[in-house]
């Protein structure tokens, strides 16, 4: 093997072992049941935590993590912020993005916090719609990202 192969495969053998990234599958943290409490809207968004509610139960639901009976973890989350850009503006309609941003608490059954986090995405709809409308995808996106953060946790 040449000088030059060998020094390629012991940077990236080195790179590999010394990188600090992991995978976590779903599932893959030691929380087993999260209790969702009712979402605070903050903005001025019609029904929005309504879609965020909806949007954490499928969530956790599809990932098996969801308690029908308040026993496990308590999860609080709260829409912070709204805010709406033109993201275009060629030709006769306008497309719009309404960004969300959500602040979320996780709670033992002692009432402690033991994890919180904010998150921030977005939905886009069309000129001839209202913020409003671009709640559902917004919510979605940010209720799988908590998801996703919860379930890695090990508590």
């Amino acid at each position: 093997m040449s000088r030059i192969k060998l020094l390629i495969l012991l940077s990236s053998l080195l790179s590999f072992i010394g990188c600090s990234y992991g995978f976590v599958l779903d599932g893959g943290g030691t929380i087993e049941c999260v209790s969702l409490c009712p979402s605070q809207n903050l903005t001025m968004l019609n029904s929005a935590s309504m879609a965020l509610d909806t949007s954490m139960e499928q969530q956790f639901a599809a990932m098996g993590m969801l308690c029908p009976d308040n026993s496990g973890l308590s999860l609080e989350s709260s829409i912070t912020r709204s805010y709406t850009q033109e993201i275009t503006s060629a030709g006769p309609s306008k497309l719009y993005r309404l960004y969300l941003e959500v602040s979320s608490k996780l709670y033992n059954q002692k009432g402690t916090m033991v994890w919180h986090s904010a998150f921030k995405d977005r939905g886009t709809y069309a000129d001839t719609g209202q913020d409003e409308d671009a709640l559902n995808e917004a919510c979605n996106k940010i209720a799988e990202q908590i998801a996703r953060e919860v379930t890695a946790l090990c508590l």
